[in-house]
């Protein structure tokens, strides 16, 4: 017996989707052997093209022809920077911003609403220290605990409405260990 408590999801592969868009990317070394800077920004503008079974009667009958896709964000950008105070000791610092990242079918009649996480930013950080064949490393990722979602969906009116649910990413997490590599 089905319980009340069961959710039911369906994956399904869209026929045709464009996506237009621009990739910037700009690195340097800001001091010799010392500071490299890498930036980095995208524009996508990615929709949903014509698709006969989604605009039939499946899954309501809606239509998302020219729609913009959800889980690919409009904007983002990136910037990492790197500094070796000594040939031996690496600091980097990685930031990836998102804005606009559609995280929910939003024009789809009877959507329930839910969570966006549409805007945010994530910094990571990590230092390491090379020591004759052994590299000794520790950092911690998402260092501002930001709350966000990269894959989420909307609720659909089918079985009786599906609420619209969000993966979280994860939270501030550590990491460190010790990698040993030999060259023969």
């Amino acid at each position: 017996s089905e319980s009340e408590n069961e959710l039911w999801l369906l994956g399904y592969q869209y026929d045709e989707t464009t996506r237009q868009g621009v990739e910037l990317e700009l690195s340097g070394e800001l001091c010799q052997n010392c500071l490299f800077v890498t930036a980095n920004y995208t524009y996508m503008n990615a929709r949903y093209e014509d698709d006969d079974l989604i605009d039939g009667a499946f899954l309501g009958g809606f239509d998302l022809d020219d729609e913009e896709m959800w889980g690919v964000p409009t904007h983002s950008a990136s910037l990492a920077v790197t500094y070796l105070p000594t040939a031996d000791l690496t600091l980097d610092v990685r930031a990836k911003m998102v804005r606009d990242n559609k995280s929910v079918l939003e024009h789809v009649p009877g959507v329930t609403s839910g969570e966006e996480d549409e805007n945010y930013m994530v910094v990571d950080a990590s230092v390491s220290y090379d020591w004759k064949d052994f590299t000794i490393f520790a950092g911690v990722n998402n260092i501002f605990n930001q709350e966000y979602s990269e894959i989420g969906i909307g609720g659909l009116p089918l079985f009786g409405g599906i609420p619209s649910l969000a993966w979280p990413a994860p939270e501030r997490n550590f990491f460190a260990g010790i990698r040993y590599v030999k060259e023969f």
